[in-house]
């Protein structure tokens, strides 16, 4: 797994590249400091090119939106493989009302918040 972070005035989008597999924890607990480290109000977690997540990294991957969530940042999701959807769904890692179909319609809906 690897990421990129982008921002656009208050929101980052953390772009995940790769399988994210449970021995990428201490590389989502950076990614995590790198989100917190800056003051926004949104993050957009785009699994953009995810073909694969291990069942064990789902932890991680929920711990990095609880310390996110924890600092009040809404937090907005866009999966591009419909597999790798479907399992987060399937999982609970994905809140009601927070997965967008496209990156764009994730960062439109990522600034409207108030």
């Amino acid at each position: 797994m690897n990421y990129k972070i982008t921002r656009q005035n208050d929101i980052s989008v953390v772009t995940f590249l790769g399988g994210i597999e449970r021995g990428d924890k201490d590389l989502i607990l950076k990614c995590c400091e790198d989100v917190l480290s800056h003051n926004v109000r949104s993050v957009v977690l785009f699994f953009k090119e995810v073909d694969s997540i291990d069942a064990l990294a789902l932890r991680d991957l929920t711990l990095l939106q609880h310390h996110i969530r924890q600092k009040n940042i809404r937090i907005r999701l866009t999966v591009i493989n419909n597999n790798i959807r479907s399992f987060l769904i399937e999982k609970g890692i994905v809140r009601n009302g927070e997965l967008n179909n496209s990156i764009s319609e994730a960062i439109m809906a990522a600034s409207r918040v108030s």
